[in-house]
C-alpha cells in the first residue's frame, strides 16, 4: 500500500496518509480487529469512517 484515504462519516473530513511507515503501522493496528455487528441496527445508519487503500494510485 502506498496511500490510505479516510473520510469521516460524521462531517466528511478527508485525510490522506502517504508515509509508508505510518501506513504499515495503521495496517498492523487494524489487521486483527474483530468486527461484531450490532444485532439490532434499526436505529443506526451510515458509517463512522470510510477507508480506502491505494497501491500505485489504484484503489485496492
Amino acid at each position: 500500500m502506498d496511500a490510505i484515504e479516510m473520510i469521516s462519516g460524521s462531517n466528511g473530513n478527508r485525510k490522506s496518509i502517504t508515509n509508508t511507515s505510518m501506513i504499515r503501522e495503521w495496517i498492523e493496528n487494524v489487521r486483527h480487529l474483530k468486527m461484531i455487528p450490532n444485532p439490532d441496527q434499526k436505529e443506526f445508519d451510515g458509517v463512522l469512517f470510510h477507508v480506502t487503500l491505494f497501491e500505485k494510485g489504484k484503489k485496492c
